[in-house]
């Protein structure tokens, strides 16, 4: 009866992530003291998955309900507000006529970091007739996820009007794709705050198709 009692123990300490060693040694020396630290240690390292899994939930919320409504979206217009990026330099170009790829190892430490990399966005800003695209993500994001970069450079909040466009084949995208959108804000007499930036949705085949989806953001003066 006594070993009945103490396999169920075993199998209970295991599923409080007991190793088969620490148990071992658990019941042989300083039970309560050893018993109550893993406790302790285990509480903690829960509520860590937890938040993280949370904010996880929080980041795929975004993305299904971006992703739900991106092809019903393109050539509509609406204001969001955005919040401030943080901003990690990939590459420069001219109407997909690329550079060489500045990203610093400092910068592809985080951005292929497994845990954060879910909440990167593939992000474009237009300034001075070519295409600078970044790898970034909120700052509320970076905060969460612990990533501290006082000197990095940032897309600043702002209320933005925004669209959808198809970015078309490889080789085909350019500023040309903001023609839509300003002549929006010209014709409603919008004030331009700020360097116009589109962020990907996706890219891949439909029906038969490839097709590359972005969210444009214009910042604009309210």
């Amino acid at each position: 009866t006594m070993d009945v009692f103490l396999l169920m123990e075993m199998i209970r300490y295991q599923s409080l992530e007991f190793g088969i060693k620490d148990i071992s040694e658990l019941i042989s020396n300083n039970y309560m003291e050893q018993y109550t630290n893993h406790l302790e240690k285990l509480s903690e390292q829960l509520h860590q998955e937890i938040n993280e899994k949370l904010l996880l939930d929080q980041r795929v919320k975004e993305l299904y309900e971006r992703s739900k409504t991106a092809n019903h979206n393109i050539g509509n217009y609406w204001f969001k507000f955005i919040e401030e990026h943080q901003m990690y330099f990939l590459v420069n170009s001219r109407h997909e006529n690329y550079g060489k790829i500045g990203m610093s190892k400092e910068d592809s430490k985080i951005i292929f970091n497994e845990k954060n990399i879910p909440y990167i966005e593939s992000t474009v800003v237009f300034e001075d007739g070519k295409e600078v695209w970044y790898y970034t993500l909120t700052s509320s994001y970076a905060k969460k996820l612990g990533i501290y970069a006082e000197d990095i450079k940032k897309l600043p909040s702002a209320y933005c009007l925004c669209t959808v466009v198809d970015m078309g084949e490889i080789g085909t995208f350019s500023d040309d794709c903001l023609r839509s959108i300003y002549d929006y804000i010209a014709k409603n007499n919008l004030v331009i705050s700020g360097n116009p930036y589109g962020m990907i949705i996706g890219r891949g085949y439909e029906n038969g198709k490839f097709k590359r989806i972005m969210e444009i953001h214009v910042p604009i003066a309210l």
